[in-house]
């Protein structure tokens, strides 16, 4: 970060414990991943939870995770000025923010609740998945 003249702007934590997280992402205003692929990123499962916006990149494991009604806040891999603005437009709305991110944390409850992925999860490693 020094190197790239961001030691002011950017601290890097490494690993920290799960209570860490928590207590970091209920002070956050905006979730940010810009990630070239993934899966399915746990760091916005938790970001929604938490019930923060996402803003990121336009790739199918965050766009899974989003669904239609996040599209708007996703950019492409590499337009630093897309992911900018969408930052600086979530930024300048608190309301809009707050909104974002009860859809997001009601999404991921419907989704992702132990209740239901479990299940499925079990399916797929007894073999039984259809």
């Amino acid at each position: 970060m020094r190197r790239l003249g961001l030691g002011d702007a950017v601290e890097y934590h490494g690993a920290v414990p799960r209570a860490a997280v928590l207590d970091r992402l209920s002070r956050a205003d905006i979730a940010l991943l810009s990630s070239r692929s993934e899966g399915q990123p746990n760091s916005v499962m938790e970001a929604m939870h938490a019930g923060l916006p996402i803003v990121g990149t336009r790739i199918a494991g965050i766009r899974e995770l989003v669904g239609e009604e996040g599209e708007a806040w996703l950019f492409d891999v590499g337009d630093a000025q897309g992911m900018a603005r969408a930052v600086a437009r979530l930024a300048a709305d608190p309301a809009l923010r707050a909104a974002i991110g009860e859809r997001n944390r009601l999404r991921i409850r419907e989704r992702y609740a132990p209740e239901k992925v479990l299940p499925r999860w079990a399916e797929l490693v007894e073999g039984d998945a259809t």
